[in-house]
């Protein structure tokens, strides 16, 4: 069996970003239950100089569009806000878009991107500027893990906040393994 580009992304990040979605289907609840405000969830943070949950929800929809190498492919960056990211519903609203927009994807309008050199500036004048040779290198070495630095830190923020949430939500909350 050959691994494709398109094996090593969407299937992937479709997975990761449903379980992401049910992590903040289970915040919403746990707020509305526990009759906190969700603004307390929206804007934690592990540490002062960290990003908002908000934001990890934004860098993981985002970043699922910049490890998407398609023809169109340009970098998406986390300062462009989400339709809807003042709400726990809003943000899965969001999360299930850019689920929906994977899902469409073909293997053609990926497998053969390969070789695309990944041209990014993380934010213009004050993030990092980056020219990756091509695209595996882009995924390997800093798109895939940047995508889940930012999914584990929405999940950690959960955690921390008191959502009553494990490993297997993490690996199997939108839905169970496909053995």
């Amino acid at each position: 069996m050959t691994l494709s580009l398109y094996d090593m992304t969407i299937p992937v990040l479709t997975r990761a970003l449903k379980n992401t979605h049910a992590l903040v289907q289970k915040a919403e609840s746990w707020c509305k239950e526990n009759g906190k405000p969700e603004s307390e969830m929206l804007e934690a943070r592990l540490s002062p100089d960290m990003n908002t949950f908000v934001f990890q929800i934004r860098a993981c929809c985002m970043l699922s569009r910049s490890c998407t190498l398609t023809d169109a492919w340009g970098w998406a960056p986390s300062s462009t806000a989400l339709d809807g990211e003042d709400s726990l519903a809003g943000l899965a609203g969001a999360l299930q878009k850019e689920i929906q927009r994977l899902e469409a994807l073909k293997r053609d309008d990926v497998d053969g991107r390969e070789g695309k050199r990944c041209h990014l500036w993380t934010s213009e004048g004050v993030g990092f500027e980056a020219d990756f040779a091509d695209g595996i290198k882009f995924l390997n070495q800093f798109g895939l893990p940047n995508f889940w630095f930012h999914n584990s830190i929405a999940y950690g923020l959960c955690r921390m906040k008191g959502v009553p949430l494990g490993k297997v939500d993490f690996l199997m909350g939108g839905g169970p393994l496909d053995f």
